[in-house]
Protein backbone atom coordinates (compact mmCIF):
# COMPACT_ATOMS: atom_id res chain seq x y z
CA UNK A 1 0.00 0.00 0.00
CA UNK A 2 1.23 3.57 -0.88
CA UNK A 3 2.07 6.08 1.40
CA UNK A 4 -0.13 8.60 0.15
CA UNK A 5 -3.09 5.81 0.43
CA UNK A 6 -2.55 5.54 4.05
CA UNK A 7 -2.17 9.55 4.70
CA UNK A 8 -5.54 9.65 2.84
CA UNK A 9 -7.04 7.17 5.66
CA UNK A 10 -5.75 9.47 8.52
CA UNK A 11 -8.28 10.93 10.61
CA UNK A 12 -6.82 11.64 13.54
CA UNK A 13 -3.56 13.81 13.98
CA UNK A 14 -0.90 14.72 16.61
CA UNK A 15 -0.43 17.94 18.40
CA UNK A 16 1.51 18.44 21.11
CA UNK A 17 2.09 20.01 24.74
CA UNK A 18 4.50 21.61 26.66
CA UNK A 19 3.49 23.07 30.34
CA UNK A 20 5.95 25.73 31.63
CA UNK A 21 5.48 25.71 35.65
CA UNK A 22 6.87 28.67 37.67
CA UNK A 23 5.93 30.62 40.52
CA UNK A 24 6.67 34.45 41.03
CA UNK A 25 4.91 35.69 37.57
CA UNK A 26 6.99 33.37 35.79
CA UNK A 27 10.19 34.16 37.44
CA UNK A 28 11.12 31.14 38.97
CA UNK A 29 10.65 27.80 37.19
CA UNK A 30 9.03 25.12 39.95
CA UNK A 31 10.41 21.27 38.99
CA UNK A 32 8.39 18.35 40.38
CA UNK A 33 4.95 19.52 39.92
CA UNK A 34 2.33 17.11 38.88
CA UNK A 35 0.71 17.94 35.30
CA UNK A 36 -2.34 16.20 34.63
CA UNK A 37 -3.52 16.18 31.13
CA UNK A 38 -6.98 14.98 30.32
CA UNK A 39 -8.90 14.92 27.47
CA UNK A 40 -12.32 17.23 27.17
CA UNK A 41 -13.83 16.18 23.96
CA UNK A 42 -16.20 13.35 22.69
CA UNK A 43 -12.99 12.03 20.74
CA UNK A 44 -10.40 12.32 23.34
CA UNK A 45 -12.15 12.04 26.67
CA UNK A 46 -9.85 8.61 27.56
CA UNK A 47 -6.89 10.43 27.09
CA UNK A 48 -4.74 10.61 30.34
CA UNK A 49 -1.37 11.13 31.24
CA UNK A 50 0.77 12.64 34.34
CA UNK A 51 4.11 14.07 34.11
CA UNK A 52 6.21 15.93 36.41
CA UNK A 53 8.15 18.87 35.58
CA UNK A 54 11.98 19.53 35.23
CA UNK A 55 14.51 21.66 36.89
CA UNK A 56 13.65 24.09 34.10
CA UNK A 57 9.93 23.75 35.09
CA UNK A 58 9.42 22.14 31.75
CA UNK A 59 7.17 19.31 31.34
CA UNK A 60 8.55 16.65 28.68
CA UNK A 61 6.59 17.27 25.00
CA UNK A 62 3.50 15.17 25.61
CA UNK A 63 1.92 13.80 22.24
CA UNK A 64 -1.94 14.77 21.89
CA UNK A 65 -4.60 13.27 19.56
CA UNK A 66 -5.71 16.50 17.58
CA UNK A 67 -8.36 16.90 14.63
CA UNK A 68 -6.03 17.23 11.27
CA UNK A 69 -4.14 19.96 10.25
CA UNK A 70 -6.38 20.03 6.65
CA UNK A 71 -9.57 21.21 8.78
CA UNK A 72 -7.87 24.48 10.22
CA UNK A 73 -7.25 25.30 5.95
CA UNK A 74 -10.91 26.61 5.30
CA UNK A 75 -14.32 27.58 7.06
CA UNK A 76 -16.47 24.49 8.78
CA UNK A 77 -19.74 24.08 7.45
CA UNK A 78 -20.89 21.72 10.05
CA UNK A 79 -19.11 23.42 12.87
CA UNK A 80 -16.30 21.14 13.59
CA UNK A 81 -13.15 23.08 14.89
CA UNK A 82 -9.75 22.20 14.07
CA UNK A 83 -8.24 21.61 17.51
CA UNK A 84 -8.74 19.17 20.37
CA UNK A 85 -9.50 20.55 23.81
CA UNK A 86 -7.92 18.94 26.93
CA UNK A 87 -7.73 20.25 30.82
CA UNK A 88 -4.48 20.65 32.75
CA UNK A 89 -4.33 20.11 36.14
CA UNK A 90 -0.85 21.15 38.09
CA UNK A 91 0.02 20.41 41.83
CA UNK A 92 3.07 20.76 44.10
CA UNK A 93 3.22 20.98 47.68
CA UNK A 94 2.97 24.16 49.36
CA UNK A 95 1.16 25.64 46.20
CA UNK A 96 -2.28 26.36 45.19
CA UNK A 97 -3.40 23.58 43.28
CA UNK A 98 -3.96 24.86 39.25
CA UNK A 99 -6.95 23.70 36.83
CA UNK A 100 -6.92 24.92 33.19
CA UNK A 101 -9.60 23.96 30.89
CA UNK A 102 -10.49 24.09 27.52
CA UNK A 103 -6.66 24.22 26.37
CA UNK A 104 -6.45 23.71 22.19
CA UNK A 105 -4.48 21.46 20.65
CA UNK A 106 -3.56 21.69 17.00
CA UNK A 107 -2.42 18.99 14.85
CA UNK A 108 1.37 19.09 14.19
CA UNK A 109 2.04 22.59 16.83
CA UNK A 110 3.73 22.42 19.74
CA UNK A 111 1.39 24.70 22.33
CA UNK A 112 3.52 25.31 25.28
CA UNK A 113 0.90 26.27 28.20
CA UNK A 114 2.06 28.24 31.28
CA UNK A 115 1.29 27.50 34.68
CA UNK A 116 1.93 30.44 37.29
CA UNK A 117 1.64 28.71 40.46
CA UNK A 118 0.64 30.71 43.68
CA UNK A 119 2.24 29.92 47.51
CA UNK A 120 -0.24 28.90 50.30
CA UNK A 121 -0.20 30.96 53.14
CA UNK A 122 1.84 30.19 55.94
CA UNK A 123 -1.57 29.36 58.13
CA UNK A 124 -5.11 28.31 56.58
CA UNK A 125 -6.40 31.64 56.67
CA UNK A 126 -6.11 33.13 52.72
CA UNK A 127 -5.31 36.89 53.98
CA UNK A 128 -2.51 35.24 55.64
CA UNK A 129 -4.27 36.78 59.25
CA UNK A 130 -5.82 34.74 62.04
CA UNK A 131 -9.56 36.15 62.55
CA UNK A 132 -8.53 36.51 66.04
CA UNK A 133 -4.78 37.79 65.79
CA UNK A 134 -4.10 40.23 68.94
CA UNK A 135 -1.73 42.58 66.73
CA UNK A 136 -4.25 43.14 64.07
CA UNK A 137 -6.99 43.48 66.77
CA UNK A 138 -4.91 46.39 68.75
CA UNK A 139 -4.27 48.08 65.46
CA UNK A 140 -7.91 47.77 64.42
CA UNK A 141 -8.98 49.42 68.49
CA UNK A 142 -6.25 52.05 67.84
CA UNK A 143 -7.61 53.68 64.39
CA UNK A 144 -11.63 53.57 66.13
Amino acid sequence: MSETSNEARKTVGEGYLVVRVSTASGAIPLSGARVTVRGEDEENKDFFKSVYSGASGLTEKIPLPAPLRSLSESPSTNGERPYALYSIDVFSEGYVDLFLVKVPIFDTITSIQGANMIPKPDNEYKDNFAPYDKELREGIDYLL
